[in-house]
């Protein structure tokens, strides 16, 4: 690279502060898990238990599925008030079938009954199991259902009482209480910290696990509600993973595809590169997560693939480890799934590789997945296209020569340009950023292996391509890092010699004014001495 070109380069980075590496938007990214509203959560695993009861169940549970109808309410909320305790089983259990409904089950209209503190009350009634367990039901479906109706349940503390139902003998009622406990702490931030800070809370659940005899349900259920307490927003207390990253890593292997899948969640929460992949690592998870991304079950290979991001992620070395045990293989089809969400998430790893080493990145060029890249940016919807171009900027920034000429002749050049295009608002800001910073590199390439006098081939095409005058379109953006890009690639890439001679102006500008100021001086000197010598007369 020529020194005039190399001190131009310096002179734009003087004018704008740089964040840190750290910082870097080609860096390797960790993806949070954001709380889900309870409206999003519809398809969730353990949102609202059904009318079906397990085979194992006790028989003392009425196997009666019919759903009474709404008109029955009233008769029943009088039941539960009753003195009978006859009537109030019967009318408790009636209502619990009712909230059980898949269609408009009466939530609104059972709190509104005034109910709830009575169903708090049953939760405690140690002498009456029947009761324990059926209010434990009501009280999880009700929590399945908006934040007000979750707040109703905790704000008469039903959070203490579910807790103590943990230590029940009685499976079924264990299970429910765990249900119940996992749909308030999937509920909000504010209480899920509420059950965390119950004394011991974690290692009572995690005593849940060799419970014996082995009850399936109560496993996966207890793996489901710790899952939910790793939400990583904010990230968990160091505390509660120590506790739950070995059973999740353990629990993962099981044949049962529940436990597998709550297990997955539950790892995709925590795990954030660093000792959690060591501990992985350690004990020989990660091939048996590699092995999961060829399962049939999408919901599975999703939370396996949440899981293998963050890991790749890490350090060099834990990608290297992935890598080694044949990552690239198993997520090559998954970048050319049927499923959206599977093939974002696909990218989203892969973008973390090519943020990695050299070495890493030319595993990805080996693994001929540049055209897989590129056919997802040209074809697919816009959060697709998205991470995919996190891929390719990535790949970009992080190329030796020989590399960025593979990218060039995979067409990079041609395939950043849409995104130039898609900008609205300050919705892809980021995305702009990234592809203008790949363009400095490609610039700069094209600047290095120029011939002396002769032209940047990369400016030329990108000029020929109009995308020079697309960056252009950015130079007001109201996103100073943007603002900075666009004028380092006009000034060092476009328009170099109007800035030299500009720069050249202002010297001369500079020179005359000081020759000016020189002249006035002397004539000042001048004039004084005249004055001087005639006051002396």
């Amino acid at each position: 690279m020529n020194s005039k070109f190399s001190k131009k380069l310096e002179r734009r980075k003087q004018k704008y502060k740089e964040k840190s590496n750290k910082n870097l938007s080609h860096a390797k990214r960790i993806k949070l898990q954001k709380r889900l509203s309870k409206e999003k959560r519809q398809n969730q695993l353990m949102k609202k238990r059904n009318l079906i009861i397990e085979p194992d169940s006790s028989e003392e549970y009425d196997e009666d599925l019919t759903i009474p109808p709404l008109e029955q309410l009233p008769e029943f909320i009088e039941g539960v008030k009753s003195n009978d305790i006859k009537t109030i089983e019967h009318s408790t259990q009636q209502i619990r079938k009712m909230l059980c409904s898949d269609s408009d089950p009466p939530i609104e209209e059972v709190l509104d009954s005034g109910l709830l503190p009575y169903f708090v009350e049953m939760l405690k009634k140690f002498d009456n199991i029947f009761l324990q367990f059926e209010s434990a039901w009501i009280i999880s479906n009700i929590c399945a259902g908006t934040h007000e109706e979750t707040k109703a349940v905790v704000d008469l503390g039903a959070i203490g009482a579910l807790v103590d139902l943990l230590k029940s003998e009685e499976d079924n009622i264990v299970e429910q209480a765990i249900w119940a406990l996992a749909n308030i702490s999937s509920d909000c931030q504010e209480f899920r910290f509420l059950i965390l800070d119950i004394p011991d809370i974690i290692l009572q659940i995690t005593q849940l696990f060799p419970r014996q005899p082995i009850n399936r349900k109560i496993i996966s259920q207890g793996v489901f509600f710790l899952a939910t307490l790793c939400r990583s927003d904010p990230v968990p207390d160091q505390e509660v993973v120590k506790f739950a990253l070995p059973i999740f890593a353990i629990m993962f292997r099981s044949a049962d595809r529940e436990i597998q899948y709550n297990s997955c969640y539950g790892l995709s929460n925590i795990v954030t590169g660093g000792e959690h992949v060591e501990y992985l690592k350690k004990y020989g998870s990660i091939p048996h997560l590699i092995e999961l991304l060829y399962d049939k079950s999408d919901e599975l290979v999703f939370r396996v693939l949440r899981v293998m991001g963050a890991i790749v992620g890490g350090t060099k070395e834990q990608t290297d480890y992935v890598l080694e045990h044949g990552f690239l293989r198993a997520l090559t089809p998954l970048l050319s799934h049927e499923s959206d969400n599977i093939k974002k998430e696909a990218c989203f790893a892969l973008s973390n590789i090519t943020a990695g080493s050299v070495e890493q990145i030319d595993k990805v060029i080996s693994a001929n997945l540049l055209p897989v890249i590129t056919n997802l940016i040209m074809n697919e919807n816009l959060s697709i296209k998205k991470e995919a171009c996190w891929s390719l900027s990535n790949a970009v920034n992080g190329s030796n020569p020989i590399q960025l000429t593979k990218l060039i002749y995979a067409g990079c050049i041609e395939f950043f340009a849409p995104f130039l295009q898609y900008y609205q608002n300050n919705q892809m800001d980021e995305i702009v950023v990234i592809v203008l910073e790949a363009y400095i590199k490609l610039l700069t390439f094209g600047q290095m292996i120029k011939a002396e006098n002769s032209p940047n081939l990369i400016a030329n095409k990108m000029e020929e391509l109009g995308i020079s005058e697309a960056i252009l379109k950015f130079e007001n953006s109201k996103n100073q890092k943007i603002k900075y890009l666009v004028e380092k690639i006009d000034e060092c890439f476009f328009h170099p010699n109007e800035n030299e001679n500009e720069n050249e102006n202002e010297n001369e500008n500079e020179n005359e004014n000081e020759n000016e100021n020189m002249y006035e001086n002397e004539n000042m000197d001048e004039n004084e001495n005249e004055t001087g010598t005639n006051n002396l007369d």
